[in-house]
């Protein structure tokens, strides 16, 4: 008899894990976004919670960036919550 590990199951309630990196989910805005160099660091970004559904993040960012006043700060300022700064006193 072969001992094995249980397979998991999905909890009642609790959302379906995501597969999708955030390079995955927002393509050339990620990409985008990481190269203007907006964050001090690349952890930031990939941090940052979508205040709208993610792929209309996405479409508003493709249909936004045509513009010729269009703000890449400005529009991740107003599509994503920033992670909260945690303080070290260390």
């Amino acid at each position: 008899m072969q001992d094995s590990e249980p397979e998991p199951e999905l909890i009642e309630g609790l959302p379906a894990p995501d597969a999708l990196t955030p390079a995955d989910r927002y393509l050339e805005l990620f990409e985008h976004v990481q190269m203007s160099r907006i964050f001090e660091d690349s952890k930031t970004f990939p941090d940052c919670s979508p205040k709208y559904d993610p792929l209309d993040v996405l479409m508003r960012y493709r249909r936004q960036k045509r513009s010729s006043d269009f703000d890449l700060s400005r529009f991740v300022a107003d599509h994503f919550y920033l992670p909260g700064v945690n303080e070290s006193f260390y």
